[in-house]
């Protein structure tokens, strides 16, 4: 045999080697329906986090005053009861275990207004978020499903890549989500970090990774589902799916926080008055 001869052989694919082969077909097959399944989840994450923080924004700090102007009733009620029930005149005994009883219940109250707080300026945030042009629009969610495809976790070989596609994706995520199209293009120029010695495994355990691979992406492919129906079928889907809807029920709720208000603040007066000679907050 002539050496021409010799280096033209080459090695026949074992059983493995075949199954193997198949084995990666399917693997993409399933990756490519995990990212078509992303895209679909995506937008209706989106639209409940934005009704979600709507409402808190809008919602919240009406019901934190409400329940500080009910707890500063309480409070004065309390302390006009304990008054009357006292013979022994030590009004400072009386003030500090009120102060105690209520303290945690005026921290609570507190910490609910800070977090209203916050989701309102997390609010005005969002809606100052430039938007886009229809072209743009459309530029931004390709460039996305691209960058989900090359980076998303759920898509990893091993726990160091997982950890490198997640760092990646909480850029790609804060990109789309601020509309973002130059840190998204930027991103896309970005190579994908493999492992470098996946290749120089023996067939067998390729073989054995990809059998798991595929298993462990039809458990992705079943939750991402599980996860799109059940938001389908939530019974808000039509308040966050729906912006005119969604608005309505926040402007009603609105409405009616601030009439129980304007009636707790006008007991809370009537309180103040009758009660003058009572300590309050």
């Amino acid at each position: 045999m002539s050496e021409a001869e010799s280096s033209a052989l080459v090695r026949v694919p074992s059983s493995r080697d075949r199954e193997y082969l198949v084995r990666l077909v399917e693997i993409e097959t399933r990756k490519s329906l995990v990212i078509e399944l992303q895209a679909e989840l995506a937008p209706l994450l989106h639209a409940l986090e934005r009704f979600e923080l709507a409402y808190r924004a809008r919602v919240g700090s009406l019901t934190a005053e409400l329940h500080r102007v009910h707890l500063a009733i309480e409070e004065v009620e309390e302390r006009a009861a304990r008054a009357h029930a006292q013979h022994d005149g030590a009004e400072t005994d009386l003030d500090a275990a009120i102060d105690a009883d209520f303290e945690d219940r005026w921290r609570q109250v507190e910490d609910e207004a800070a977090e209203a707080s916050r989701s309102r300026r997390a609010f005005l945030q969002q809606r100052a978020r430039p938007t886009l042009g229809a072209r743009d629009e459309a530029d931004a969610r390709r460039l996305y499903r691209e960058l989900a495809k090359r980076y998303h976790p759920d898509l990893a070989r091993t726990g160091d890549d997982r950890e490198k596609r997640q760092a990646i994706m909480l850029r790609v995520n804060a990109a789309y989500r601020d509309r973002d199209l130059g840190a998204l293009r930027a991103l896309g120029h970005e190579a994908e970090v493999d492992d470098p010695s996946f290749n120089l495994r023996a067939i067998r355990h390729k073989l054995a990774w990809a059998l798991r691979e595929v298993l462990r992406l039809d458990g992705v492919i079943a939750d991402l589902r599980d996860h799109i129906q059940t938001l389908l079928a939530s019974d808000t889907y039509p308040l966050w799916s729906q912006t005119e809807l969604g608005e309505a029920v926040i402007a009603k709720r609105e409405e009616v926080l601030r009439r129980e208000l304007a009636i707790a603040r006008e007991r809370q007066t009537e309180l103040r008055t009758s009660l003058a000679a009572v300590p309050a907050r």
